[in-house]
């Protein structure tokens, strides 16, 4: 793999997640995540929930290149601003979460930066998408149990718009390395199980 491609994933990968170590109480891993916490907030910078506004925007991603694109974007941007740690994201059809890591203004100029090259994209594109109300607003994360809740909320973002959704089945986002193998079998199993419920209510319904 080359040496842009080692820097842009290594950019992406998530900060806010403690290795497994089985040895460790759940004391011990719970004091390992609140150091990393404070060392972070240190070397770092704060971090933030960044979101753009669904309402009043266009739908942005609208076919399955336009979602890579987007990844390929923020993985750019990434690597173009080393400065801002993406610690976990999600791109919606008309919006975008993200948790990152820095300086408010340097998150700031990341977005503006993927802003900039997504504006490119679209006029390349002959879309007529128009990112006037794509705009973004920043919440500041200032403790280790509100990191964790944003970081679930943006990773089950699109399970909120459509419940047939699981973590592993929306692939325009890092929610899926958040979750081990065992729990995304669990999860497949609910699926099943909600799909089943599903047919059923319907097959009801047509009788009734």
């Amino acid at each position: 793999m080359p040496a842009s491609s080692r820097s842009e994933m290594a950019a992406l990968i998530p900060i806010a997640s403690v290795v497994h170590r089985p040895r460790l109480s759940f004391a011990d891993a719970e004091n390992d995540c609140l150091r990393i916490f404070h060392e972070t907030l240190m070397s770092r910078g704060p971090f933030w929930h960044l979101c753009t506004p669904g309402e009043g925007q266009q739908v942005i991603f609208s076919s399955r290149d336009d979602f890579e694109y987007g990844m390929l974007l923020m993985a750019m941007c990434a690597f173009d601003c080393p400065e801002v740690r993406i610690i976990t994201f999600e791109l919606m059809a008309n919006h975008v979460h993200a948790v990152l890591c820095g300086r408010k203004d340097d998150c700031e100029a990341w977005f503006e930066l993927f802003r900039k090259r997504l504006r490119l994209y679209l006029a390349r594109s002959n879309s007529g998408v128009s990112l006037k109300h794509f705009r973004h607003g920043l919440i500041p994360v200032e403790s280790i149990e509100s990191l964790r809740s944003h970081i679930a909320y943006v990773n089950r973002n699109m399970f909120l718009v459509d419940s047939m959704q699981t973590p592993w089945s929306w692939p325009y986002g890092a929610n899926g390395f958040y979750f081990m193998e065992l729990q995304k079998q669990q999860y497949s199993c609910a699926k099943t199980f909600i799909r089943l419920r599903h047919c059923i209510r319907n097959i009801n319904h047509r009788q009734v």
